[in-house]
C-alpha cells in the first residue's frame, strides 16, 4: 500500500539536521520497493531496492539511486559494497539530510550517500513516499 507524507511547509523541505526513518518488511514475493524525496512531480531522491527473481536469470539484487529533471530520469547510481536487504526480513532505512547530500543507513550501518543533482534544491521537497512490494510498519521524521 503506497505511503505519502506531506512535508510541513514550515520545515522548508528536507534540510539538515532532518532525518526520516522507514521501518518496513519486503514481501516474500517482492520484486522491488521505493522510498522517495519529492518536490512536486520531480524525484529529488529516488531510492529503489530490486530483488533478484529466481525465474529470471538476468535479474539481480540492486539498489538504484536516481532523480528526475523535467520528469525524465537522469543517470542511475548502482554501486554498492553489499546488498543488505532480504525478502520477508524487517529493515530500518534512515535518510539523513546533510546540505547537498542525503546519507542512507540501513539497520544502523552507513550504506550509501546521494548527492543532489545540479539545480536540485532540497528546500523544495514537499513529499516523502514509500511504494512497492513491502509493508511499512513505521515512519518517523525528526527535525
Amino acid at each position: 500500500m503506497p505511503f505519502s507524507w506531506a512535508v510541513p511547509r514550515e520545515l522548508n523541505g528536507f534540510l539538515g539536521p532532518q532525518s526520516v526513518r522507514f521501518t518496513l518488511t519486503p514481501f516474500m514475493s517482492a520484486k522491488r520497493f521505493t522510498c522517495n524525496l519529492r518536490a512536486g512531480d520531480e524525484y529529488l531522491f529516488h531510492f529503489r531496492v530490486d530483488f533478484r527473481q529466481s525465474n529470471d536469470k538476468y535479474s539481480k539484487d540492486a539498489v538504484i539511486r536516481n532523480s528526475t529533471k523535467n520528469m525524465k530520469w537522469l543517470t542511475e547510481e548502482r554501486e554498492i559494497s553489499s546488498f543488505p536487504f532480504s525478502k520477508g526480513i524487517t529493515c530500518d532505512i534512515l535518510f539523513i539530510a546533510y546540505g547537498s547530500t542525503v546519507a542512507v543507513d540501513v539497520d544502523g550501518v552507513h550504506f550509501v550517500k546521494f548527492k543532489y543533482r545540479v539545480g536540485d534544491d532540497p528546500s523544495l521537497i514537499d513529499k516523502i513516499t514509500v511504494d512497492g512490494d513491502c509493508v511499512l510498519q513505521r515512519f518517523v521524521h525528526r527535525a
